[in-house]
């Protein structure tokens, strides 16, 4: 639900301090509305106010070398087909550092920080899952067409300052 009397940035915010409470971490979004998280040692995720009333979560997965992307992107797009397969989000691909990222937008209304921190637990618990089976799909890749150059992405793929 919606805080009539805040910003959706001290909205998230305070849902963010909740769900770290919750799990004994200090959560906050910096001031350009994002947050980092590390989830494990070769994943790390991220929060961002995408835009009044709007949230977003997302991680990258791996980093595609120019050449690599015409045998993956098949791949990928399969997988985002109804967006069934990894709980409502999508897979993308950013040009600006060649990684595909997983992604997840998320409407306020209607969230409370339970339901906002149920999401984002799911989200990480997506996000590390489909991990491993892109790296099984790197190794397979490097396998069958040796020189291949898809590198998972890890926590220092994320852009600098990302870190709860």
């Amino acid at each position: 639900m919606r805080d009539p009397h805040g910003s959706t940035h001290e909205l998230v915010d305070s849902y963010l301090r909740e769900a770290g409470q919750r799990v004994g971490v200090s959560l906050a979004l910096d001031h350009k509305g994002v947050c980092g998280l590390q989830c494990a040692d070769d994943l790390t995720c991220g929060v961002v106010v995408l835009d009044e009333g709007t949230v977003g979560f997302f991680a990258p997965m791996l980093t595609v070398a120019d050449g690599d992307g015409a045998r993956l992107f098949p791949l990928l797009l399969g997988r985002n087909i109804f967006s069934l397969q990894p709980i409502g989000a999508s897979l993308g691909f950013d040009a600006s550092d060649n990684s595909v990222m997983f992604s997840l937008p998320l409407t306020l209304d209607g969230l409370d920080p339970t339901l906002f921190s149920d999401r984002l637990a799911d989200f990480i618990a997506a996000a590390g899952q489909l991990k491993n089976e892109l790296a099984g799909l790197v190794r397979e890749c490097a396998d069958t067409q040796a020189g291949s150059s898809l590198q998972p992405s890890g926590p220092a793929a994320l852009w600098s300052g990302l870190r709860a």
